[in-house]
């Protein structure tokens, strides 16, 4: 294919605002979009290669995908190797599990599964993972090896109807699966699809001449979408009609230049793109590692906005190295032998992969506490509910038997994932037994949810607000139960940055959070709550104040890279009130506005203005806020959980 400028330009811009956004540099809110753009780049690319081919009956599978690992394979081993290196002092074992999961994944091209069922992209927790940015490039890859072959087997006479009819298939399920299953819409190929098939469209159905008078309309309509979208605080789901305005822009863009190829005369800035673009591979695979270490560096998770700029710098230098020493070369070479090369790839990737199993290996073999750093989410994952609130199929509103700990239990626990942190502790000293009725980020309020896109939708708010309702009706089946714990981090319902949802009269409506709405929803939960026979109280999350004590002892410990002046892994309760006062604001007017008391947690965990992070050399701690498994049954222990519970329970 004939170089363009447009499509190195559109590279450069693409890469460019996923880099601003991942520094958290510039108004760039929206700038994973860029992420869009590559794919539609890419469908329109191979598709074009594709069918070039097979109409000259050139087709070669061997060919093809040799040509995709020459030219994808040796910057992204190169990378792996380095990032595997550089974990060695950067993770903990703990977080190297996962790292392990994901190596393995880039590698065999299914990272997207391996980050699914870890992470979510928008989470602040996916900012610690090094290989976060492989879930994209799995995608394509995916798509490379499919799309050949549906191309190859199809009769060409019906491209036409079976490439529109998959784009139309993969975007309605995208729009269904984005409201159910954000992550899930998120991370697959069957919900990404739409968007490389938007560019397989524009190679197999080129326009014949322009669109007349609506041509430069359109096309700088289009200019406006790809400069305005990446800078617009998104309020939707994502995938979702964002990525669609985006996709259809650039394939617009590119479309317009096939009439009007862009020259070398063409404005600086656009040429500056051109050539950023040229580099676009590389930025991307090296830009976003140096973050991730930086982050997991920090303890507070927050990297300087110096050391941001630094990073970009760094990214910069690092991908012209990339580019030149490994990428072009390889790239441009021409190898006679085709299997040496593709031996050496193969190589390549067992040793990097062995390198990641290693190291795991290793660590598994050595004795220490930072094992103990294991995910909390109370008597099983089976309890983190991802829908309604549901258990044995022949009952909905009979808990799952995993997600109880006896047949009459008096105490059931109802919350998010802080909620999940208590469960372990009050399971060890209870002796009826409890329940649990979790489900994450969903704080336990029948009447209010916060929603905050792309993940956490109004559908999602809807959804959680569900799942709390349904809680509340499976009480009447469990009248041994006595006592409700509620427990959240009540962090988003309690801020009036966020908007929502209110349950009014039968319906959800439009809300606005904040202290007064959630104090509001409160009273109406624990009206509800009592309207059925039961007592109720509330735990207060742990002391955090966005230090990650888990991983600061245990970096201590471990002798980690840290940066920062917090290494002592001290948590502050004069900083922890001042940075969650909306939350401490909400939690000390219950007793009086929503008549229940509150286990505030800092009471019992805080002296002369420092909160414990460890009981008798037990971490507490899994993250900035998360208590470990072990903390929880020390807790528990040391300040009488259990007991509290039923005291200030009424």
């Amino acid at each position: 294919m004939t170089f363009r400028y447009d499509i190195q330009a559109l590279r450069g811009f693409a890469v460019l605002i996923i880099l601003f956004y991942h520094a958290g540099i510039g108004p760039f809110t929206a700038g994973y979009l860029g992420v869009d753009v590559f794919f539609v780049i890419s469908g329109f690319l191979i598709t074009s290669l594709i069918i070039k081919d097979l109409r000259k009956e050139a087709f070669s599978f061997k060919a093809f995908y040799f040509r995709r690992a020459k030219r994808l394979l040796p910057a992204a081993l190169t990378v792996l190797f380095l990032t595997t290196v550089a974990s060695l002092f950067f993770l903990t074992p703990g977080q190297y599990r996962d790292y392990k999961n994901q190596l393995v994944g880039a590698l065999s091209f299914t990272a997207n599964f391996a980050l699914y069922d870890q992470t979510d992209y928008f989470a602040s927790d996916a900012k610690t993972q090094p290989l976060l940015h492989t879930w994209s490039l799995s995608i394509e890859e995916q798509f490379y090896l499919v799309l050949p072959l549906l191309l190859f087997f199809t009769p060409q006479r019906r491209w036409g109807k079976m490439v529109p009819a998959l784009f139309l298939a993969s975007l309605l399920w995208c729009l269904w699966c984005v409201r159910l299953n954000p992550d899930q819409a998120f991370f697959f190929l069957p919900s990404r699809a739409w968007e490389l098939l938007v560019g397989s469209l524009l190679a197999i159905y080129p326009l014949k001449k322009d669109l007349g008078i609506l041509q430069r309309p359109l096309f700088y309509i289009s200019l406006l979408v790809l400069a305005v979208m990446p800078v617009l605080p998104v309020s939707m789901a994502h995938p979702g009609w964002g990525a669609l305005l985006v996709c259809f822009a650039t394939a617009f863009i590119i479309q317009h230049y096939s009439f009007y190829p862009m020259q070398q005369s063409m404005p600086r800035v656009v040429k500056g793109m051109a050539v950023v673009g040229d580099y676009s591979y590389a930025l991307y695979l090296v830009h976003w590692p140096l973050f991730a270490f930086a982050t997991n560096a920090v303890l507070t998770g927050e990297v300087p906005l110096l050391w941001r700029a630094a990073l970009l710098g760094a990214s910069l230098l690092g991908a012209y190295l990339l580019h030149h020493l490994v990428e072009k070369p390889v790239h441009k070479a021409e190898f006679p032998v085709r299997k040496k090369l593709v031996g050496t790839l193969l190589a390549a990737s067992v040793l990097v992969a062995g390198m990641g199993v290693g190291i795991q290996t290793m660590y598994k073999k050595s004795a220490g506490h930072n094992m103990l750093l294991k995910p909390n989410v109370g008597l099983g994952r089976a309890c983190d509910h991802k829908d309604n609130f549901k258990g044995d199929p022949k009952d909905r509103y009979k808990v799952l038997p995993q997600c109880q700990t006896s047949d009459h239990p008096d105490i059931l626990i109802w919350g998010d994932s802080y909620a999940m942190s208590w469960i372990p502790g009050l399971a060890e000293t209870s002796e009826r037994g409890i329940v649990q009725a979790t489900r994450r980020a969903c704080s336990p309020l029948t009447t209010a949810s916060y929603a905050h896109p792309p993940k956490y939708t109004k559908q999602w708010a809807q959804r959680c607000i569900g799942f709390n309702r349904d809680v509340l009706d499976a009480l009447d089946q469990y009248p041994s139960v006595e006592i409700i714990v509620l427990s959240s981090a009540f962090e988003r319902v309690s801020s009036w940055e966020y908007l929502g949802q209110r349950w009014e009269d039968g319906r959800f409506v439009d809300a606005v959070m904040g202290v007064d709405t959630a104090v509001r929803a409160m009273r109406e939960t624990v009206q509800e709550i009592r309207a059925r026979g039961k007592k109720v109280v509330v735990i207060s999350p742990p002391p955090k104040n966005k230090l990650n004590v888990g991983r600061c002892l245990e970096k201590l410990k471990l002798q980690k890279v840290i940066f920062g002046n917090e290494n002592s892994c001290r948590l502050s309760r004069a900083k922890m009130e001042a940075q969650y006062k909306d939350v401490y604001s909400f939690l000390r007017r219950l007793p009086a506005e929503a008549d229940v008391e509150v286990i505030e947690m800092a009471d019992h965990l805080c002296t002369d203005g420092a909160c414990a992070a460890q009981i008798n050399d037990t971490i507490l701690y899994i993250d900035d806020g998360h208590i470990t498994v072990e903390g929880s049954v020390e807790i528990a222990r040391a300040i009488d959980l259990l007991g509290l519970v039923k005291a200030k329970a009424r």
